[in-house]
């Protein structure tokens, strides 16, 4: 079994699974920093994750530069680590069967894959993102990704239309 599938206790809570969606900036909010309608849209089409960080605030502007591994003895009790930083889902898997995090994070294939467990499960192909969409105020590239299911469905009607224009042809 894949082990980012699986589910995790995290204190009261059971996560579904372990993909986490890392959080975002408030770059496409509204006035004042209130979410608009497409915020709760992004976060509909993203409810597959185990658990969904919102809003973060980091520690420095520099970071600590501590990998998982790393950070990992500073962890204690019942403390989990979700890690982050850039993990292709085979990375992140490798990562949680060393045992040096309990969840991972994904922010820039998860804002490109919806549906990102579902992809993860079925080894199916990723989106790639554009870069130069993340942090602008519009949705494109925020919520104009399509889901797995939305490409199928996209394929099969080309598909269609693809043999109807070849007995036309004939």
């Amino acid at each position: 079994m894949n082990k980012l599938l699986s589910p995790l206790s995290l204190g009261p809570y059971v996560l579904r699974n372990r993909v986490v969606m890392a959080p975002l900036t408030r770059t496409r909010a509204g006035e004042r920093n209130v979410p608009r309608e497409m915020n709760v849209e992004y976060y509909r089409r993203h409810a597959s994750a185990g658990l969904i960080i919102t809003e973060a605030t980091p520690v420095s502007p520099y970071g600590l530069d501590l990998g998982p591994d790393r950070f990992r003895r500073l962890i204690t009790g019942e403390m989990r680590l979700i890690a982050a930083g850039g993990y292709k889902p085979a990375d992140a898997e490798s990562l949680l069967e060393r045992g040096d995090a309990e969840a991972v994070a994904f922010g820039r294939l998860f804002i490109a894959n919806p549906d990102l467990p579902r992809r993860i499960a079925l080894d199916a192909k990723l989106n790639v993102y554009d870069r130069s969409t993340f942090y602008t105020r519009e949705t494109k590239g925020y919520t104009d990704y399509p889901s797995l299911e939305q490409q199928e469905a996209a394929n099969r009607q080309s598909a269609v239309q693809e043999k109807e224009y070849v007995e036309v042809e004939r």
